[in-house]
């Protein structure tokens, strides 16, 4: 509260010259503070009651070094006055750069972070993720504006926040499972792909991270069924790249490549799964089998032509250096 105020005040001394001659405002420290009322943020759920014994006199953090815009100081000036009172979040798609260093206190409890007095490391992603609120939000809770259903336009902007939402999904399943709770974590995920089937939502690479979190449920089938939508969306990419004419081909260098990573990356989270699903001796484990060999075999017909492809992307390029 003392660097708004002092922030905010008219003072000559709290503002320094620049270069135009004009005197700015500025921030004294990039260390902050707040006080924490333990009572408070208990009673109003901001902390609840099982770790009240975490929760600090004062919640402390540093922010990056650089120009705080406006939209900025308005954050900090909210935290300073609020006084715990009412919940602070922060929506997930919100770029990084406007959480202000916060990322460790965030709570993760569906679509947004609440901002809490306890610093907690998050080793996958951001935000602690509040199991039970996250689970009652996203299963239960929160209308998707029925984004499955036919004659509802899915423009680009939606299919590209839908990524965001499969994502949290992925990451509450994957703790779920990690927790034991694999009955949960499949009801979570048939819930992501019902309201976002991949008919209506097209599967990108990040789907990834749910057919992962499926295969460690046990859902292996339909776990397999994922992986397979997204291998014939970037096998068939790769394959119609490199059929294209040299004027069209010397544009696509960058799709291909990352089309590759994907597809390399996608082999890679099969092969550890398969491993999990053999050591578990589940179902479905010849199917994944079978999808693994897919890629293989993908790899063995295209190759020499994905060579050729990549060879003639690189002596473009070098044409164009000189």
């Amino acid at each position: 509260r003392k660097v708004m105020d002092f922030v905010k005040s008219d003072h000559h001394s709290t503002k320094i010259p620049v270069s135009s001659g004009e005197m700015m405002n500025y921030l004294p420290t990039d260390k902050f503070s707040i006080p924490v009322d333990s009572s408070t943020v208990v009673e109003n759920g901001t902390v609840e009651l099982d770790f009240a014994g975490q929760i600090p006199e004062r919640m402390e953090w540093n922010i990056k070094k650089g120009a705080v815009l406006k939209s900025k100081l308005m954050i900090l000036d909210l935290l300073a006055h609020n006084n715990w009172n009412r919940p602070v979040y922060f929506a997930i798609t919100v770029g990084n750069d406007h959480y202000m260093n916060l990322e460790d206190y965030f709570q993760l409890e569906g679509l947004a972070y609440r901002v809490t007095p306890i610093k907690r490391e998050n080793k996958e992603g951001t935000g602690w993720i509040n199991v039970e609120k996250m689970y009652d939000n996203l299963v239960n809770k929160f209308q998707w504006g029925n984004m499955e259903k036919e004659g509802v336009y899915m423009g680009e902007q939606v299919q590209r926040m839908s990524t965001n939402y499969r994502s949290n999904f992925a990451r509450l399943a994957k703790l779920l499972s990690e927790e034991g709770d694999t009955l949960r974590a499949i009801k979570t995920l048939d819930r992501c792909m019902e309201i976002m089937p991949p008919n209506k939502i097209q599967v990108d690479y990040f789907s990834v991270y749910l057919a992962d979190a499926y295969y460690k449920a046990g859902g292996t089938e339909k776990a397999n069924d994922l992986m397979r939508i997204l291998i014939n969306k970037y096998t068939s990419e790769i394959e119609w790249y490199i059929k294209q004419e040299d004027n069209i081909a010397v544009k696509l260098g960058d799709e291909v490549k990352r089309s590759l990573q994907y597809l390399r990356n996608i082999k890679y989270f099969l092969n550890r799964n398969v491993d999990l699903v053999r050591s578990t001796r589940g179902n479905g484990l010849a199917e994944a089998e079978e999808i693994v060999q897919s890629i293989l075999e993908f790899e063995t017909a295209n190759g020499n032509g994905i060579d050729r492809f990549l060879n003639k992307i690189e002596k473009a390029s070098k044409r164009s250096r000189r």
